[in-house]
């Protein structure tokens, strides 16, 4: 099949998928429930824990969208995956122009979608809650030093995008451990010890594994660095006078994105090439 061919069967699987989500009630659930966290994170103003207020609002509702974000990356990935299997309907997919290889793209293309309309959605109603609550405080925020500024909505919008980055690392590397999963619980669980496992790799890196340990600390290290490290991901600051400097990390983000989304779509398709229907 020519690359124009296959691109399109990649499209047209993704534009199935995204039907077959519309019938869903799980990502909308996901959806109204991380908006409803980023607005309840108001009734939370008293335990800021020393953080200006608007600061505190916004790492909050940063974290509701990263934790609601990831959810819907590995329970979406890993039930689209094996709804058609699961419903037989594969085969028919299978039997018209649309290989293997298509059938893991157009997948992950659908879910890389609609994480990014969750994304889109969950920041902007966390843009609109901070100015709502900078007016209500007054224009007094203006005169504040850079730490207590209202957060700016530019630096906002590239941290949602390295949000979306890390749910598509996570979507990616939960398709290539569906391809080795019996069903779509088990590629779920998985998924999430991925998303444990990339959060804490800056903790493991830093633990000691004994008095002389050059030979494990070898494994350790070659392993951990064959797994994505989601911490790339988290990029510091969110005042005004931050901005421009997110956007050195974010270029680093999108570069590991790629570099671990590739690699894990490239195994995904060659195990599912190799898999037993």
């Amino acid at each position: 099949m020519n690359p124009v061919g296959s691109w399109r069967c990649v499209v047209l699987v993704a534009r199935a998928t995204l039907l077959e989500v519309s019938r869903q009630r799980l990502p909308a659930l996901l959806l109204f429930g991380a908006v409803g966290g980023i607005l309840g994170a108001t009734l939370l103003e008293d335990f800021n824990f020393g953080l200006p207020p608007l600061q505190f609002l916004a790492d909050l509702g940063q974290g509701v969208i990263a934790l609601f974000g990831s959810v819907l990356a590995v329970t979406g990935s890993a039930q689209l995956f094996f709804g058609e299997i699961e419903q037989r309907t594969v085969f028919g997919v299978l039997a018209k122009p649309v290989g293997r290889a298509e059938f893991v793209l157009g997948k992950y293309l659908a879910v890389l979608a609609l994480l990014a309309v969750f994304s889109v959605l969950t920041t902007a109603v966390l843009v609109v809650l901070l100015r709502c609550r900078g007016m209500t405080w007054g224009p007094d925020w203006i005169e504040l030093p850079a730490a207590e500024r209202l957060p700016d909505g530019l630096g906002l919008v590239l941290k949602g995008v390295a949000r979306w980055l890390e749910c598509g690392v996570l979507s990616a590397c939960t398709l290539l451990l569906a391809t080795f999963s019996s069903g779509s619980l088990g590629a779920t669980l998985l998924g999430f010890g991925m998303m444990a496992i990339g959060h804490l790799q800056s903790l493991a890196r830093a633990t000691p594994v004994g008095p002389d340990p050059f030979l494990i600390r070898r494994v350790v290290g070659l392993t951990l660095q064959a797994l994505p490290d989601l911490g790339v991901f988290n990029l510091t600051g969110t005042s005004a006078d931050s901005t421009a400097a997110l956007f050195v990390p974010l270029a680093r983000a999108a570069a590991c994105a790629v570099l671990y989304a590739g690699a894990a779509g490239a195994l995904a398709v060659f195990s599912f090439r190799r898999r037993e229907i």
